[in-house]
């Protein structure tokens, strides 16, 4: 088997794993909430962490691991940070703090949230 060959063979079988894994279909939730609520793609994924866990709190330590960051020396104020600027651009009651718990979607969030994904599912 030639080079090209093989190339396109493991092309065709990355393509079929990334969407068995439904990196696929995170990544286009991610840009539905960019796009619809004016936030950034790390911004999308804390609130898409938030909203997997259907109304638990999740501490900064928990987002940090759930939510991949391409930047290196991320800390618990870097989650902190996003949270308030999620909060600036979204409204301040869209996530709740519960001191030693963590953060979690409001109900009027997960609405929000909802909404726009929704919207995008409907367009498509």
């Amino acid at each position: 088997m030639d080079l090209q060959a093989r190339i396109a063979d493991l092309e065709e079988e990355n393509a079929w794993l990334r969407s068995e894994l439904g990196l696929i279909q995170h990544e286009s939730e991610v840009c539905a909430l960019r796009d619809g609520l004016g936030v950034s793609n790390q911004q999308a994924r804390i609130l898409l962490v938030l909203r997997a866990i259907k109304g638990r709190h999740a501490s900064p330590a928990y987002i940090m691991e759930a939510v991949p960051r391409t930047q290196g020396g991320e800390t618990a104020r870097s989650t902190d940070s996003q949270v308030c600027h999620i909060r600036k651009k979204l409204g301040f009651d869209t996530i709740s703090t519960s001191k030693g718990f963590g953060y979690r979607l409001s109900e009027g969030g997960r609405e929000m949230v909802e909404r726009c994904l929704n919207r995008v599912l409907e367009a498509a």
